[in-house]
């Protein structure tokens, strides 16, 4: 029985994913899409992958096969050892939550801000010590949970985010000074700090 939903769904996204290409699919539709667990299944079925969660995997670099999957609006790769996000992430325009936490990353691409529909951003613990300036183009973005990486500063072109809710900067040591600069940046969106320091800067 299991399996014979399983196989009516794939059938019921290919078809989705046939008749409205240019169409996201809303958050109602989502919660009742199959999630695709392996790159294997949904290499076979990839105009049906709207969702893909490879978290856990021992990936030690961005799976080159995700840029199949045009239609693809949730992407969890957290918990792996992947060191850099590719730049052609741009190519996935659908995406609209990346969670990439619990990962090697130093760095995001430039590109990222490409990304138009993007709404969450889930980079927490990594070692990443700065956003690029593109970040302020993700117009749409809602919530940017960096906590527990070594950011040293915030790009002035963060401050284009209108629809920025809550961006997490727990666990990263920020001066005082900082943290009322970046506040400053955002005046409309709340930004969890850890306590206080008095560290330079």
């Amino acid at each position: 029985m299991a399996r014979n939903i399983k196989i009516l769904l794939i059938v019921f996204l290919a078809f989705i994913g046939s008749q409205s290409f240019c169409q996201l699919l809303d958050s109602s539709q989502l919660s009742i899409t199959y999630e695709f667990r392996t790159l294997e299944e949904a290499m076979q079925n990839p105009d049906s992958v709207f969702i893909l969660t490879l978290k856990k995997q021992k990936i030690e670099s961005f799976p080159e096969e995700i840029f199949m999957f045009k239609n693809i609006q949730k992407l969890d790769l957290r918990k792996n050892k992947i060191q850099l996000i590719p730049r052609n992430i741009e190519q996935l325009q659908k995406l609209e939550y990346l969670n990439i936490s619990k990962n090697k990353l130093e760095t995001i691409p430039p590109e990222i801000g490409k990304l138009k529909n993007l709404k969450d951003l889930i980079i927490f613990q990594n070692e990443i010590t700065y956003l690029p300036s593109e970040i302020g183009e993700a117009e749409n973005l809602e919530f940017l949970d960096m906590w527990g990486n070594e950011l040293e500063s915030l790009p002035d072109e963060i401050s284009k985010l209108k629809n920025l809710v809550i961006l997490d900067l727990r666990v990263i040591e920020i001066s005082n000074d900082k943290q009322k600069q970046f506040q400053q940046l955002l005046p409309n969106t709340k930004i969890y700090f850890s306590n206080s320091c008095n560290c330079g800067g």
